[in-house]
């Protein structure tokens, strides 16, 4: 399984992943996403709510990393 900053990053579709990690007690993950127009955005699963939009699929996997730094505390 492919990672980013030691995180499990796990493709579930074409331009679709799935980002973070899963513990006993639940996790925290996001799904990455591409719109049409080529723009990277993830959705917080549980909370449902976008992100802002990223011109490349690494700065949108960086603040999903912060994202779910932040909300594992």
């Amino acid at each position: 399984m492919k990672k980013h900053k030691d995180l499990p990053l796990e493709e579930t579709g074409p331009d679709e992943f799935r980002y973070g990690y899963r513990g006993l007690c639940g996790g925290a993950w996001v799904q990455v996403k591409r719109e049409e127009n080529g723009l990277w955005y993830f959705v917080r699963l549980g909370r449902v709510s976008e992100s802002e939009r990223f011109d490349t699929l690494q700065e949108c996997l960086d603040k999903a990393e912060w994202d779910i730094s932040c909300s594992k505390y």
